[in-house]
Order: structure tokens, then sequence, then C-alpha cells
């Protein structure tokens, strides 16, 4: 049974130069629903397009859309007409409910669940039961083992000793059984908690349906001449997204990586999208039209604290360095990009969001599950090496760098990595544009082994003539390669950074072999490994601080 619930969301009316005809308009009603043939997927919506394509004559017709998903949003709905000249004049929306007559198969569902629910409480309940004659059994035997025991062999109370061992043969059985019946009743449950899941899963979809709606459009449009023409109407939905995904197959043999960049498409809109034309956008319109208004922060002083103590900032040196790399790469992106002919999709980006046209012919189910939609893909060139970084692992990794030869950029997301086949693990990319290099690692390689430890941590005062504190800290790094022949390997680790007047933090002399230093402290010794020949690195670095600043120096060691 289907009851229509009319209620008028909007009806606009565009006043044309030429007269509109007397009388009622024509009407095209269609019964079948037209389906979606196109659809722009954003992080939390989607916008459908479908097309009616009708003969007309001069006059006004009003063109009648069933079916439409009950997750539109009425305030999103457009109309346009093509083909022969003329004008759209309104559209009015109607909501319908659909009430489905289920009950009779809801009631019989929910009663099996009852009965199901039933059974399953008194399957627990005889669980515990027999939990408890178990623990009466096993008590009973331990008694009789004990008072054995304390009779030192003599048996008590006249009690034979084919009397014992029926006791105990009896107990035995006893226990036997319970076992038996624990796991019947066990297997009992499992086929009960299965046929409950099932029945459920019946019911949901039936009580949804029970109060499903839906919306019926009717575009009045006005024709100036006889043709061909086309209907559109265009809606937003809400229930659907996608996030970019990506794979990276590293060939040791050739040197190469196969970099495939996908779409991950989940939409429960309440309408099947069936081989439409999917076009997949970047724009966020959760982010506002215009950046926030800042407060202000006013600075003002207090007489009479006790100055407060000064603190060493930790922060990883490495992190700060990467956030402005990424912000040097976002301000690449804003260059203008040309529309660019991948494997999976038409891309094209420029100084605002990026639009993928997926080529192929896309079907989504609402089911809310996962698609792998394909966008792009490239064979990269890659420049391998292993680097580690004792200071946070004791691992050696396996890295390439890349560059991103497409003309389209690599959108940030999770990067599932292969390497020679295998898959090794899930990492992640930023946004990388297009000519820019960076760097995949491919999971650990336990074939190079690194050793740390530290060789020297003392304090004490700079000379004769000053109150200066000094701190050296010292570390021997050993590292042996199980690898046939010479690979390129980086070591990377770190010094303090002071930013405290009165405090200085410098590589010793003892470091060696000279490595670079950036701004940040970040220490990188670059060079080859020879199979079976150990490499010796040793940083040192010294601190020296006024006797004031003595707390720093014991934050930093």
């Amino acid at each position: 049974m289907m009851r229509s619930i009319k209620s008028i969301i909007g009806f606009c009316l565009l006043l044309s130069a030429s007269p509109v005809n007397a009388g009622s308009p024509e009407m095209t009603f269609r019964l079948k629903p037209i389906l979606p043939d196109s659809v722009t997927v954003f992080e939390d919506r989607a916008r459908v397009h479908r097309r009616l394509e009708m003969d007309v004559v001069p006059g006004t017709r009003e063109v009648v859309f069933v079916a439409l998903p009950g997750s539109l949003d009425p305030s999103s709905v457009r109309a346009r007409l093509s083909g022969v000249s003329g004008m759209v004049l309104g559209v009015r929306l109607e909501r319908e409910l659909h009430v489905e007559d289920t009950q009779e198969e809801v009631r019989l569902l929910v009663k099996q669940i009852h009965q199901l629910e039933d059974q399953l409480s008194n399957n627990n309940f005889r669980l515990e039961e027999l939990n408890r004659r178990k623990q009466i059994t096993v008590r009973l035997a331990k008694i009789l083992e004990d008072s054995i025991s304390k009779s030192g062999g003599d048996l008590f109370g006249g009690v034979t000793s084919s009397q014992v061992i029926t006791a105990q043969q009896w107990i035995a059985d006893r226990l036997l059984e319970l076992a038996l019946e624990k796991d019947r009743l066990l297997l009992q449950r499992v086929e009960i908690e299965k046929k409950h899941q099932d029945l459920s899963s019946d019911l949901e979809p039936l009580q949804r349906q029970q109060g499903r709606t839906s919306w019926l459009a009717t575009v009045l449009v006005q024709a100036q001449e006889e043709g061909r023409a086309i209907v559109e109407l265009a809606h937003d939905v809400s229930g659907a997204s996608w996030i970019p995904i990506h794979e990276a197959r590293l060939d040791e043999a050739s040197g190469q990586v196969e970099w495939r960049s996908k779409a991950q498409v989940v939409q429960k809109t309440g309408e099947d999208w069936k081989d439409v034309l999917l076009t997949l956008s970047t724009a966020r319109s959760s982010l506002g039209l215009a950046a926030p208004s800042l407060v202000p922060m006013r600075v003002d002083a207090i007489v009479g604290l006790k100055p407060a103590d000064i603190s060493v900032d930790e922060t990883d040196a490495a992190s700060a360095k990467s956030e402005r790399g990424e912000s040097r790469a976002r301000g690449r992106d804003q260059q203008a990009e040309q529309i660019a002919d991948l494997a999976g999709a038409i891309v094209s980006s420029g100084s605002g969001p990026a639009r993928f046209e997926i080529r192929a012919p896309a079907t989504i189910p609402a089911d809310g599950s996962n698609h792998a939609v394909l966008i792009s893909e490239q064979t990269m060139a890659a420049e391998l090496d292993y680097q580690s970084i004792p200071l946070i692992s004791p691992h050696v990794f396996r890295r390439a760098v890349l560059l991103n030869s497409g003309q389209a950029p690599l959108l940030a997301g999770i990067v599932r990595c292969f390497r020679d086949g295998s898959y090794v693990g899930n990492g992640s990319v930023q946004r990388i544009a297009s000519g820019q290099q960076f760097s995949q690692h491919f999971g650990s390689d336990g074939r190079i082994v690194v050793q740390k430890e530290e060789i020297e941590d003392r304090t004490s005062e700079v000379g004769s003539f000053s109150d200066d504190l000094k701190l050296v800290k010292a570390y021997r790094i050993r590292v042996r390669s199980l690898i046939s022949g010479s690979v390129p390997f980086e070591l990377v680790d770190r010094i303090p950074v002071s930013l405290v007047e009165g405090v200085e933090v410098k590589l010793s002399r003892e470091t060696s072999p000279e490595p670079s230093v950036d701004e940040d402290g970040i220490v990188r010794w670059n060079g080859s490994l020879v199979q079976d020949q150990e490499s010796v690195f040793v940083l040192q670095w010294m601190a020296t601080a006024e006797k004031e600043h003595a707390k720093i120096l014991e934050r930093i060691r």
C-alpha cells in the first residue's frame, strides 16, 4: 500500500518574454524511474544528474520524475532544458511516504526472534548449572583424595578399597558427562546465535520499508519550437563520500615503482548508481568560504611573580622540517595545471579543487560498502637506498625516492606498499604536486644490522677561570650489511638545538665520519655499505651553558 503525502516544497515561476499558452499544460509522466546517468561525488555528498529525452511542440509541459531518493536535498534541486529553444518555468517537489504491507512478516520474524532469545537464555542457565555441578563434583574428588592421603593409605571407617575405586570411577564418569553436556550446549548456543543473526538481518530491511520516503519532482517547461528536447534534473544527496587510496609496487630488479591511484567510493543514498559517468571532486564545502577571524591576543606584565624555569623544547625537529616542506609543496600546488589524460580518469586541476572524471562507466551500489575506482597509474623510476634512524627504531628500511611525472597531483592518503610482489604494509603520502620529488618506504630489511650504544656522558666545568658548565654526550653506531655488493645507505640522528642565549650546542671533533647537519640539528651520514664489512659512526656533541642554566643541561642530557 502506498500513501502519498504531498508537501509542496517550492514552486518558482520565471516569467517569459513570450506569453504562456492558455489552458492546462501537457503532462509527461513516467511511472518508471529515470535512473541517474552522471554523478559528482564530494567529501560528504553527491550531485546526481538524470535526463529525460522527449519530443515537444511549442507550449508548456509538465515533466514528472518519480521515485527520487529520500536523501535528496530539496534546496539543491535544479532543472535545465536543452535541445530546443525554451526555458524551465519552475520545479515542484512532493514528498512520498511508502507504507508497505509488511506488518505480518515483521510480526512473525519478531516472534521467532523472541523465541530464540528465550532459548538462548535457557541455554545460558543450563551452562551455569553445569558449572555448579562440576565444581561440586571436583570438590568431592578433592575431599576423597585428601582423606586417603591423610589416612596414610589406611582406609577410614571400614571402607574397602573397592568402594574407594567405585567412588573414584563415579566421579570420573560424572565429570565426563558434564564435559560432554557442556560441549553440546555450546554448539547449541552457536546455532541459536546464528539463527538470531539471520532473522535480525531479514527484519531490518522490512522495518525500513515500513516508513520509506521518496520524492516526486514536477518540472514545468516551455518550448518555443518543435523538436527533440532533453530535460535534465540535478540534485544533491547525502550519504556519499570518497577518499583517495594508492598502491605502490616496487620491482627491485628494474628499480621501478608501479604507482596506482584509486578512489574508495562509499554511498548509501538509497539509490544504486548503475553505469554512470562518475566524477570525483576534492572540493570541501565543510571548510567554508572564508578563513575564520582571529581573536586578539593581549600580553600584560604581572609584577612580583617568580621567574619561570626555562625548559627545553624536545619536539622532533624532523617533524618541523617536514611541515615546512609540506608548506612549500602546497605553494607549488597552486600553480595552474593543464588537463591531463590518465589511465583511469581525465583530471582537471588548477588553483582550486581537482576534478577526476572517470572514463569508464561506474556502478556503485547503495550498500554502504567500499568500491574502488581507478584514477591513474604511472611507472616511476626509483632511486633506491636504505635508511636507518636508530634513535626511533632499530630497524633499517628500504626507501625509494620518486618523482611524480604525471600532470596531476597525487592526493594525500593511504598507500598500500608491495615489494617484489609481497605486501609489506600500509604507509601514507601527503599531497604531491606534479613534478615534485618525494620518498616512499617499502618496509624493513633484516639484512642490515644497526647497533647504537652510548660511550660518553659527563658534566664538568669549562675551565678554572669560568663558572660555565659543559655537557658531553657521545654515541657509537655500528652497521653491518649482509647484502651482496655495495648498497647506498643513509644514517640519521640528531643533536639538540639551543634557542636560549647563554646555551650553546655543537658537534665535537670526535664525530666521525664528518656528517651534514641542518638548522634543525638533524645529522645525516650518506655513503655505501659493503657486504660483511662493519662501518662505525661516532656522534659526539657538546653543550655549554652559564651556571644559571644548569637545569637546561640536565633536561637535554
